[in-house]
C-alpha cells in the first residue's frame, strides 16, 4: 500500500477533522444581548446557590419575589411554593379548569449547581 503524499493527507485531515463552529458568531446584536442577560442571571444564581440547600432557598426567594405564596402560610393565591426540609422545592400555578380535567406536572432534580465548561462538548 502506497503512503499518500502530504497534500492528500492534509486534504483528508481537513475533511475528517471537526471544525468548531460557534453559534455566537451567527447571532444578531439583539440576540447576543438576550444571551448575555440570561447568562448574567444564571451567574448571579450560581453566586447565591453554591449548595443544594442554598439553591432551594434561592429558588424560593425568587419565586416569592414573583408572587408565589408559601403553601403552608394559609394565604390564598393561585401560585404556590413549598420548601420541604430545605432540600426540595415544589411550585404550582392553579388555573381555571378543575383538576378532574387534567393537570400538568413539571419536575426537576437539583444537585449542587455548577457550570460545566468543556473544550469539545
Amino acid at each position: 500500500m502506497e503512503t499518500p503524499d502530504k497534500d492528500t493527507l492534509k486534504e483528508m485531515q481537513d475533511r475528517l477533522s471537526m471544525t468548531p463552529r460557534l453559534l455566537w458568531d451567527h447571532l444578531e446584536a439583539a440576540e447576543r444581548s438576550l444571551v448575555e442577560t440570561f447568562a448574567d442571571g444564571y451567574k448571579n444564581f450560581l453566586d447565591q446557590a453554591k449548595t443544594e440547600r442554598e439553591a432551594v432557598l434561592e429558588v424560593e426567594r425568587q419565586a416569592l419575589a414573583k408572587g408565589f405564596v408559601n403553601l403552608n402560610s394559609g394565604q390564598s393565591g393561585s401560585k404556590f411554593i413549598l420548601n420541604y426540609r430545605g432540600k426540595t422545592v415544589a411550585m404550582t400555578v392553579l388555573r381555571q379548569r378543575p383538576v378532574s380535567q387534567g393537570l400538568r406536572i413539571y419536575a426537576a432534580h437539583l444537585d449542587s449547581p455548577h457550570l460545566h465548561l468543556k473544550q469539545n462538548p
